[in-house]
């Protein structure tokens, strides 16, 4: 509960033409989905401003991002939830040509982790050409 978990999800563009992502949002008020980078064909990571342009004004339209052929983009998701639930759904990724649905689930518990302490037994120090007792 209120920590943030993160993971990420690649897209690869295995088509020769570009293709343009419309939208990517998710079904769950606690996920947010953001476009990390985009790698050409040749795993070189392009600039911010050369994939992200806004079409016309209006805020429905929102990003859109165009993923040449071989390329791949790279999303991060971030789960911080405020209560403890477990909830499933979907992160959505559309195109002008197709949907894609990506399924989340997650459980988000109140609680913590703790280790316990460590045992052992401490010996006199060990010197060359020294015998401990039970050697």
């Amino acid at each position: 509960v209120n920590d943030a978990r993160v993971s990420t999800f690649s897209i690869i563009n295995p088509n020769p033409t570009k293709i343009a992502i419309q939208s990517v949002n998710s079904s769950l008020s606690w996920v947010d989905v953001r476009l990390d980078s985009i790698r050409n064909s040749h795993g070189v990571s392009l600039g911010r401003e050369s994939f992200v342009r806004h079409v016309g004004s209006s805020p429905s339209s929102g990003p859109q991002y165009f993923l040449e052929g071989g390329a791949t983009a790279v999303f991060v998701v971030e789960i911080v939830c405020a209560r403890e639930e477990e909830r499933e759904g979907d992160i959505s990724i559309i195109s002008p040509s197709q949907s894609l649905h990506v399924k989340v689930k997650y459980r988000s518990l109140l609680g913590s982790l703790a280790a316990p302490p460590l045992s052992y037994s401490r010996r006199p120090p060990i010197f060359p050409n020294h015998e401990t007792e039970d050697s």
